[in-house]
């Protein structure tokens, strides 16, 4: 089981590791900005979380107006960022090499909804349901040119 993605060897497993995300009109510089980017259609706010880092665009994505459907499609804009990041060839290699691993976003922030909190071990873990279901779709792909 993985259960920290902040660990050196387990990084690429967080949405504010450093690559380049291209989503919609913009390029990213992590797919913590891609997905934060979608929380609003306007270009302004686009342009806010492709120009700044992910912790900036997290604080500030705190305090905007999101869209009125946000709820019902979030993981959906999760599930295409994370399918962008891991067709890198890097962190496809990475993300295949946790073999049978589950994949919990461990935290101590208290997200229960994308992860599961270290103190109270409850959660959805739905980044890591992601992330699993990626791997395995990425596998399944394998097995097709075969």
């Amino acid at each position: 089981m993985i259960d920290d993605f902040h660990t050196p060897g387990n990084r690429f497993l967080s949405n504010f590791y450093k690559c380049e995300i291209p989503y919609g009109h913009f390029v990213y510089s992590s797919s913590e900005c891609a997905y934060m980017s979608a929380k609003r259609e306007d270009l302004k706010w686009k342009e806010f979380c492709a120009t700044n880092n992910p912790s900036d665009v997290k604080k500030k994505s705190r305090s905007v107006k999101i869209r009125s459907d946000w709820d019902q499609i979030k993981i959906r804009v999760m599930f295409e960022v994370l399918r962008i990041k891991f067709a890198i060839p890097e962190l496809r290699e990475k993300l295949l090499a946790t073999g049978n691993q589950e994949l919990i976003e461990g935290n101590n922030w208290k997200d229960t909804f994308w992860g599961v909190d270290k103190n109270t071990g409850v959660g959805r873990n739905f980044l890591g349901r992601i992330l699993m279901n990626i791997r395995q779709e990425i596998r399944d792909s394998l097995l097709d040119v075969k």
